[in-house]
């Protein structure tokens, strides 16, 4: 197969539109060509002859296209009017995601992150604190979105029970959405523990599974699952961790969490990767090397998982959203999963709300950080797709940094052909048979 192609978008002719900077085609082998639009999402098969009537676009002496060839890629995004900047529409629309929400989404690190030691549960104190901070953005909220993370949080489950209760008597006061997720290794999800969660206002398990160990705790998992699929009440999300020398474990790991759901009278459906909300995109869904993450992926769908693999704005960074925190055991507030473990990183501590008037360094650093300052992301043709990723893997000295390969872009980018592929397959674009 042929390398992936983007086209340049410059000007075209008398018919008023160019080609988009955010389309990507990749070549096949019988003549045919898969089209993506990363703005607006729109993966199809095109033919040799669609192919050259899209690309004449860009030519001056071309003749006028069909007005319904014209219309079906305007509809799609492929093309734009030339007085339309597509950069400044992508930065209209990653605007209202990151400004445009009144959701407070808190992220509890109840017993702290799983990368130091655990802690002390939460105390009274501190879950009053939180609630509190609720309470004072109330009035202004549409919703509240909470997740319990970090050092298995069920087995605080007392905590836990405690704000999520409080949480959501303030979302049923107020009249506004309250959705809340927990984090965990499934050992601790026991029969009891998973009959208990409705009632406490948790709905969804976000449920983690690594393979860098074996799978030797699975089958307790397993076991956990099973019990908790029959209930029927809540939701369940899988977080993969492969170990990149064993892929094959993950695979094992796929099929026995979907044999699991398979044997359940209920047929859930599963998903990998995609939560009940945005929480952070690097400590959840599929953690794994980018030449084994699409294989993974497909057959997870292949097994009746759903999957997102190509998003818009895949991994718009929550620390940068002014009503988003992680909160640590001791009620620092932080705006990055990251730093919750480091404590002269925080942005205010909820026992004291005087901190969070207050002016932080800290804090200045998330909310200043954009994406589209920066002209190598600005320029980048899967912008849509990215949205800057993760501003903490972003060094001081970025915006120096050309596109080599060395700044922390997403695998998605230097894989793009392959994820497109999949997606096509995935979609049923794209015959297994012929392009596996």
């Amino acid at each position: 197969m042929s390398k992936l192609v983007t086209l340049t978008g410059r000007r075209g002719p008398a018919h008023g539109y160019r080609a988009s900077r955010y389309t990507h085609l990749v070549p096949l082998e019988d003549g045919a060509t898969l089209a993506w639009n990363a703005l607006g999402g729109d993966l199809a098969l095109w033919s040799a002859n669609e192919v050259a009537a899209y690309q004449a676009l860009s030519a001056a002496t071309a003749p006028p296209p069909p007005p319904d060839l014209l219309d079906r890629l305007a509809r799609a995004r492929h093309i734009c009017k030339e007085a339309i900047d597509e950069v400044e529409v992508v930065r209209s629309i990653y605007d209202r995601e990151r400004y445009g929400s009144s959701v407070l989404t808190l992220a509890h690190f109840v017993r702290g992150a799983e990368w130091a030691a655990p802690q002390e549960p939460m105390n009274a104190a501190v879950r009053a604190g939180v609630a509190g901070l609720a309470v004072a953005a109330a009035p202004n909220l549409t919703g509240i979105d909470a997740v319990w993370a970090g050092h298995e949080p069920l087995a605080a489950l007392g905590a836990v029970a405690d704000l999520s209760l409080r949480l959501a008597e303030l979302a049923a006061a107020r009249r506004i959405r309250y959705t809340a997720a927990v984090h965990t290794d499934g050992e601790a999800l026991t029969p009891a523990v998973a009959d208990k969660l409705p009632a406490l206002e948790i709905r969804h398990v976000e449920l983690r599974v690594r393979t860098r160990d074996g799978l030797r705790s699975l089958d307790r998992t397993l076991d956990h699952l099973r019990a908790a699929l029959e209930l029927g009440q809540l939701a369940f999300h899988l977080q993969l961790e492969v170990d990149p020398d064993h892929p094959d474990l993950a695979v094992e790991a796929l099929e026995r969490l979907a044999g699991a759901a398979a044997t359940s009278a209920r047929r859930p459906a599963l998903s990998l990767g995609i939560g009940p909300f945005r929480t952070c995109h690097v400590h959840t869904g599929l953690s794994a090397p980018p030449e084994q993450e699409t294989a993974i992926l497909e057959r997870a769908h292949g097994l009746g998982f759903a999957v997102q693999p190509l998003p818009r704005f895949l991994s718009q960074c929550q620390a940068t959203k002014y009503l988003s925190y992680a909160v640590a055991p001791g009620g620092d507030l932080h705006k990055c999963w990251n730093t919750v473990a480091r404590t002269e990183l925080r942005s205010a501590n909820v026992l004291d709300p005087r901190t969070l008037q207050l002016p932080s360094a800290h804090r200045q650093r998330w909310m200043f950080w954009d994406p589209f300052a920066d002209a190598v992301c600005r320029e980048c043709s899967i912008l849509p797709l990215c949205a800057g990723r993760c501003a903490d893997l972003f060094p001081e000295d970025f915006a120096s940094r050309p596109d080599d390969g060395t700044r922390p872009c997403p695998p998605a980018k230097y894989a793009l052909k392959e994820k497109l592929l999949a997606a096509a397959r995935m979609k049923g674009i794209l015959d297994w048979r012929r392009h596996g």
